[in-house]
C-alpha cells in the first residue's frame, strides 16, 4: 500500500468537487491541519453532518508525525487507541486495518489492550483514515497554505488558499473558501529551552565580568 499514492487520487478528485460544493452555500467547517489533531477533527465534525473544508499542503505527511516521529515509542495503550480509531466512522479504520493485514503488514489492531506501540502504528492508520475522509462528499481537501484569514462576529470566514496545483511543481492556484467557524489544527514549532544569556554585572577599563541569569 502506497499512502501518497492514494492520498494523491483522492486529493485530485476532492479538488475536482469544489466548485460543486462551494455553490450548495459554503462549508459550515475550514479545518487546517492534516496532522494527527486535524484528521481527528475532521472525521468528529463528519460524524456530526457537518461540511468540511480541509487544507494541508501534503496530506500523506499526516502532520509531523509522519515527517520525523514515527520510530518513536508511543505511550497510549492499543486499547484507548482501537477505541479512538472506532468511535469515528468516517475514518474506515476496520476495513484499512483488514487491507493491511491482507497484506502482510502488522497493524495497530494486532497489539494486546495493555501493549503501547510505535508511532508508525498510528501514523498508518490515521493516513488510511485521512484517505477515506479525502474521498468522503462531506470533505472538500485542498492541498496548499491559508494566506489570508477574515471574518467578523456573525459572519462567515473568508478564507484564501494558495493550494500547488500538481505535486513537484511551482504552480500555485489561489482559491477562496467561506466557512462558518475555522479550526486551525496547524501545531507549533518544536523548541528547544532558552538558554540562559550572560548579562554584564561590571565594567572597568578592559576588563569585564558577566554572570548568567538563572
Amino acid at each position: 500500500l502506497d499512502p501518497a499514492m492514494r492520498l494523491g487520487d483522492a486529493a485530485a478528485a476532492s479538488r475536482r468537487a469544489l466548485g460543486s460544493m462551494a455553490a450548495q452555500g459554503g462549508f459550515d467547517w475550514l479545518v487546517v491541519g492534516g496532522g494527527p489533531c486535524g484528521i481527528v477533527s475532521v472525521a468528529a465534525l463528519v460524524r456530526r453532518g457537518q461540511r468540511v473544508a480541509w487544507v494541508d499542503p501534503d496530506f500523506a505527511q499526516v502532520g509531523r508525525l509522519g515527517q520525523r516521529y514515527q520510530r518513536v515509542p508511543g505511550n497510549t495503550k492499543a486499547g484507548k487507541l482501537l477505541e479512538g480509531f472506532r468511535s469515528l466512522p468516517a475514518l474506515n479504520f476496520e476495513a484499512s486495518q483488514a487491507l493491511r493485514r491482507a497484506a502482510g503488514q502488522r497493524t495497530v489492531s494486532d497489539f494486546s489492550d495493555e501493549e503501547t506501540c510505535e508511532l508508525s502504528f498510528c501514523m498508518h492508520a490515521l493516513s488510511d483514515g485521512a484517505e477515506a475522509l479525502l474521498a468522503n462528499h462531506a470533505v472538500q481537501g485542498l492541498e496548499g497554505w491559508v494566506s489570508s484569514l477574515a471574518g467578523a462576529h456573525g459572519s462567515e470566514w473568508r478564507a484564501r488558499v494558495d493550494r500547488v496545483v500538481a505535486v513537484g511543481t511551482d504552480v500555485d492556484d489561489a482559491v477562496d473558501v467561506q466557512a462558518r467557524q475555522v479550526l486551525l489544527c496547524t501545531g507549533g514549532i518544536p523548541r528547544g529551552p532558552p538558554q540562559p544569556q550572560p548579562q554584564p554585572l561590571l565594567q572597568g577599563g578592559h576588563e569585564e565580568i558577566r554572570a548568567v541569569e538563572h
